[in-house]
C-alpha cells in the first residue's frame, strides 16, 4: 500500500508494528522530524514502535501516539503485558521517568525517557460524560544525542 502524498519531504511506511523487522525497515529511513503512529493501538506494539522509531526522531521533533483511548482485547490479550500508553505517558508528566517494562522486547524504553523534553496525553470528551484519553504528543529534547 502507499499513500496518495506525494512530497519529497513526506515518506509514508506501512508495516506491522509488532514485527520489529518492520519497524527497523521504517527506522531505516530516518531520520525523522515527526513520526504519527496510527496503528493497532494495542499498548506494546505502541511501546515496541516507540523504542525503535523514537530514537530516529531528530531533537525537536514530535512523535505521536494516537487513539490511546482504546485498545482490542484481541491484541491485549496475546501480546506480552505492558502498561497502557496513556499511563506511560502520564507517568513521564509526573515523574519525568518513563516506568519500568518487564516484557523483554521493550528493554531499553525506559532509558529514552531522558531524551522527551515535554509530553502530555489530550483527552477527549465523549457525548456520554466520559473523557478518554485520545492522543499522546512527545517533544524530544533538542540536547537529545540519540
Amino acid at each position: 500500500m502507499t499513500s496518495w502524498v506525494e512530497h519529497p519531504r513526506f515518506t509514508f511506511v506501512r508495516g506491522d508494528s509488532g514485527v520489529a523487522s518492520d519497524l527497523e525497515k521504517a527506522a531505516a529511513l530516518g531520520p525523522f522530524d515527526l513520526i504519527i503512529d496510527d496503528g493497532s493501538h494495542a499498548s506494546f506494539h505502541q511501546q515496541l514502535a516507540f523504542k525503535v522509531l523514537f530514537p530516529k526522531l531528530r531533537p525537536g521533533g514530535l512523535y505521536i501516539i494516537e487513539d490511546l483511548q482504546w485498545q482490542s482485547p484481541y491484541y491485549e490479550d496475546q501480546l506480552p503485558t505492558t502498561h497502557k500508553t496513556s499511563d506511560v505517558i502520564d507517568s513521564w508528566f509526573k515523574t519525568g521517568q518513563l516506568p519500568e517494562f518487564s516484557a523483554p522486547e521493550l528493554d531499553g524504553l525506559h532509558e529514552l525517557g531522558a531524551e522527551i523534553a515535554f509530553a502530555t496525553v489530550f483527552n477527549q470528551p465523549f457525548s456520554h460524560g466520559a473523557v478518554y484519553p485520545k492522543m499522546a504528543v512527545i517533544y524530544k529534547s533538542l540536547a537529545s544525542t540519540t
